[in-house]
């Protein structure tokens, strides 16, 4: 066994990727070591507070607060900062930052006023869509579809996209 990396605690892996104790015992297969390297990645990433971008994993993003994120590559120690909705995504790091934004919406509080509600964009288009009817009831605010089906994720998916608009009141406030 021909040792190749060794940590500071003697542990060491061979080539082809085994881990070994500082006794040179077993101590793990590659296939085990893998999803323990990525287990221990992901702990030591949530304790630091940071994001692991999917497709380029030596980039982490941080948070700057709700619209701003720190772009860092873990290989050269550059980074570079970006505001949500100005990222032109044509960098690896301005790719990095977009996906950031989409793992991190901002999720927009739904409409408390009662009535039909539509997807704006597809009710211009004249694309068949359903209705959402919002409505009070038993202490809070309910979500429905045409079917009577809770519709709230779909409503939140509308609503954060800007594309959820009131079309009318329900029928007990008609002539009010």
């Amino acid at each position: 066994m021909t040792k190749g990396f060794v940590a500071s605690n003697g542990w060491h892996f061979d080539e082809d990727g085994t881990l070994y104790d500082a006794n040179g015992d077993l101590d793990a297969f590659p296939e085990s070591v893998a999803k323990l390297e990525l287990a221990f990645t992901e702990r030591r990433d949530a304790e630091l507070g940071r994001w692991r971008d999917t497709v380029e994993p030596h980039i982490v993003c941080y948070s700057r607060g709700r619209d701003y994120v720190r772009v860092t590559s873990e290989r050269s120690g550059e980074y570079w900062e970006f505001k949500r909705g100005k990222v032109v995504a044509a960098s690896t790091a301005e790719c990095a930052a977009e996906r950031y934004f989409q793992a991190h919406s901002i999720r927009k509080p739904l409409p408390t006023a009662e009535g039909f509600y539509v997807n704006r964009s597809l009710f211009v288009q004249q694309v068949a869509t359903a209705s959402i009817l919002v409505h009070f009831e038993d202490g809070g605010w309910g979500f429905e579809d045409d079917l009577g089906s809770d519709a709230t994720d779909i409503a939140q998916e509308w609503h954060d996209a800007g594309q959820l608009v009131r079309l009318a009141p329900v029928e007990s406030e008609v002539g009010e």
